[in-house]
């Protein structure tokens, strides 16, 4: 055979597919019979390979540029699109993405689209304590919302809020609770002083220490400090006391005999 003008080349026919017919040529074709002597004339055949576009549908995803690509042949794989909060998971023949294209084995015959399937990316947000301790996490999809726990307790405090949104959610994410320490009031009763305390209250944060007033004063009596019971009784207050709520104490009184003085 002789293709394009070219050389003549001897070929069995089993071997004839091995000829590159890509685009557009002229073959010609040259019959030697075994005993036949000369050959038989040339048959010239002049053919056209057919060409087919093969269309790419990224849905959703980056533009990919069409193929062109004779029949029979591999399609040239693209670079892969890419989609804000997807991860690509291949191309396929069919818009139900039922069907994935083998770009090493599968031959184009005819003009043809490939679709693109994305798996939407998932994340997760963990809830933690001020300690760091997990109130619980949970798998969202790109771009949803998180719901969270129940609000979380903790002593002297007061539960605020989360330290930021969790909604519209791009990546993983950590968010954590929010406190306000608690106030409390310690106020300091004359108990039968004549003068009250200076101040007579005071407003501590939880677990701090008061610091005591100057007393009230109570003639004909000595004071002796303060405690949680107006009778003695109760439990006494100092500038070491923990404070760790509301509490009201009592100015604690000792008379002075008759005929003495207070020191």
């Amino acid at each position: 055979y002789s293709l394009d003008g070219g050389p003549y080349t001897a070929y069995r026919s089993a071997e004839f597919g091995g000829i590159d017919l890509s685009g557009s040529h002229a073959l010609a074709v040259r019959y030697a019979a075994s005993g036949i002597n000369p050959p038989g004339p040339d048959a010239v055949l002049a053919f056209t390979r057919n060409l087919f576009t093969v269309s790419f549908h990224s849905n959703g995803g980056s533009p990919v540029d069409t193929a062109s690509v004779y029949d029979r042949d591999l399609v040239p794989e693209p670079v892969q699109p890419e989609r804000v909060g997807h991860t690509f998971a291949g191309w396929f023949a069919d818009e139900a993405l039922t069907d994935p294209w083998d770009f090493t084995g599968d031959p184009v015959r005819a003009s043809l689209g490939l679709y693109a399937k994305w798996d939407v990316n998932r994340y997760t947000v963990a809830f933690r304590d001020w300690d760091g301790s997990l109130l619980g996490s949970q798998t969202v999809e790109h771009g949803g919302s998180a719901q969270a726990p129940e609000a979380p307790a903790r002593a002297g405090y007061t539960f605020t809020g989360w330290d930021r949104a969790f909604e519209s959610i791009t990546s993983d994410l950590t968010v954590s609770a929010q406190y306000a320490i608690n106030r409390y009031t310690v106020a300091f009763d004359k108990n039968g002083g004549t003068t009250d305390a200076n101040p007579a209250a005071l407003s501590v944060d939880h677990g701090s220490t008061a610091a005591l007033p100057t007393p009230p004063a109570r003639p004909g009596h000595t004071f002796l400090g303060w405690a949680t019971e107006p009778g003695g009784n109760g439990a006494a207050f100092t500038s070491a006391t923990a404070v760790t709520g509301d509490v009201t104490v009592y100015a604690q009184w000792l008379q002075i005999p008759t005929g003495l003085s207070a020191a």
